[in-house]
């Protein structure tokens, strides 16, 4: 009996749990939410720095940037640690390797090795005259 006379229930009273987390698609088992924020700002980084270095050599950039083309060689090309030099990119990332890997994964840009070792970019396409 309770303390208003009634026979007390057969049951259990059923606690709310606290609703769980439900994570997007493709997502489970991935971890955390604090490190699905971390690979979305990295994803963000990533494509700022090619946002970053595209500007660089685009149209309207490279015919009045005199320091890019003064760099370039016969094949237009400019060593990765020229262009790492720029204090947007900088700002973004000091990762060689890391800029390296999205220029040879982007449609825009061209990246060559030479025999010394010495990585080297260009646009794709030419400049239009």
């Amino acid at each position: 009996m309770n303390e208003a006379g009634a026979p007390a229930p057969m049951y259990q009273q059923h606690q709310q749990q606290p609703p769980q987390q439900i994570q997007p698609h493709g997502s489970i088992g991935l971890g955390t939410p604090q490190l699905e924020l971390e690979r979305q700002q990295e994803a963000q980084r990533d494509a700022s720095i090619l946002k970053q270095v595209q500007h660089y050599f685009s149209d309207q950039n490279l015919p009045m940037d005199y320091n890019i083309l003064s760099h370039a060689d016969e094949q237009c090309y400019v060593t990765l640690e020229y262009v790492m030099k720029g204090p947007r990119l900088q700002a973004l990332t000091s990762d060689v390797e890391r800029v390296k890997r999205l220029l040879q994964a982007s449609n825009f840009m061209s990246v060559v090795t030479t025999p010394e070792g010495v990585v080297k970019v260009r646009r794709k396409r030419q400049l239009p005259r």
